[in-house]
């Protein structure tokens, strides 16, 4: 999956670890947000009156459970064997739940050191519908606050479903940029989960790839490939300027007419000049996240990355759509022993909720 920080920060990159990003616009973004955080702990205070405060910390109290040997909770101590077992020692047991949208997140398991955060959650139905069955996706709609830092980056990853417990289990890793986190008191939130995930491998057709096609200036928010790919590609690489440092590149120009923002397609191959370029058009990823990784095989199997490729955004009929080139460097009689193939990874289904869990680290 793209880390939200990049997203946010260079205007949502779809070449996952291959991008360069400038680290002004990460600051930039960083700043955003801890003005954004001040925000709503000024929010947190005017509703935790003297009164609700007292009753809360006494409700607080009474519900929190014992820090216990992880080995005493065989389910969530079963995963973490399976995924991350340097961390079973380490994890202190929560077993916290809140419901939202007919979705119960548990927080299962944490381990807080300095500025870095570990947490392990799971989700599972409450009874009311039948969302999780299989792998979610969080979106990177989550966030960690303390009294001491609640902005932070990081990252989650998808550890396995147990379809006998319906539970689909997360980690997730977070930094504090504003110094350590505060154990006494943490809030863990979650606003929205992708839980309608789809993976899918096809051959796309290379019989009628355009031989000429026009070309248009775009500013990229990735670009990515072989140490070669640079050097192949230099007639379609341009350069930024002082009013705009972004990066540019000359795209297919492809008419946009009949695109469905909401669907990822093909929207155009061209063959010329022993460059092979294939267009991806990715979609709206208001409530989805949509991948396609572009590749050929030859006769025997053996499997050949684009040597360059590079992502940017159009706004189409108001929605911004993200969109993605992939370019080969491959003779004519070497192209007719390939196949083109596309592996797809949809992940949509959005639930917007508000998942939030409240807890202390002994």
């Amino acid at each position: 999956m793209f880390s939200d920080t990049y997203k946010k920060a260079y205007t949502k990159v779809g070449l996952q670890g291959k991008n360069k990003i400038d680290d002004a616009r990460i600051v930039k973004w960083m700043e955003k947000e801890k003005n954004l955080g001040k925000r709503k702990r000024k929010y947190m205070g005017r509703l935790l009156r003297p009164v609700a405060a007292v009753a809360f910390l006494t409700c607080l109290i009474g519900i929190l459970a014992v820090p216990v040997a992880a080995k005493n909770i065989p389910d969530f101590y079963q995963v973490l064997n399976r995924h991350a077992p340097a961390l079973v020692e380490y994890l202190i047991p929560v077993q916290k739940t809140d419901s939202s949208k007919g979705i119960t997140m548990t927080l299962e398991a944490v381990n807080i050191v300095d500025n870095r955060a570990e947490i392990l959650v799971s989700f599972t139905d409450d009874g009311s519908g039948d969302y999780i069955h299989g792998e979610v996706d969080l979106y990177d709609s989550y966030n960690l606050y303390s009294f001491s830092g609640d902005s932070n980056i990081g990252g989650c990853n998808f550890m396995e479903y147990d379809k006998e417990q319906d539970k689909a289990y997360f980690k997730i890793d977070l930094t504090s940029s504003e110094g350590t986190f505060d154990k006494s008191r943490m809030e863990l939130r979650v606003y929205r989960l992708l839980t309608d995930l789809q993976r899918y491998t096809r051959e796309i057709s290379l019989d009628n790839f355009m031989t000429s096609c026009t070309r248009k200036a775009v500013k990229i928010s990735g670009r990515g490939g072989k140490e070669n790919g640079m050097e192949s590609f230099q007639h379609l690489i341009l350069k930024g300027n002082e009013n705009d440092p972004r990066p540019g590149h000359m795209v297919m120009d492809i008419s946009r007419e009949g695109l469905n923002p909401e669907t990822m397609e093909i929207t155009g191959i061209s063959y010329e000049e022993e460059f092979l370029t294939i267009q991806v058009a990715r979609g709206n990823f208001a409530d989805a996240d949509r991948h396609m990784d572009i590749y050929l095989l030859d006769e025997a199997g053996n499997r050949f990355d684009a040597e360059l490729g590079v992502s940017w955004q159009e706004e189409i009929d108001g929605e911004q759509v993200s969109f993605e080139e992939y370019y080969f460097k491959i003779t004519e009689e070497e192209l007719k022993k390939h196949t083109l193939w596309g592996d797809g990874d949809v992940r949509a289904g959005s639930v917007e909720g508000d998942w939030k869990i409240t807890f202390e680290v002994e």
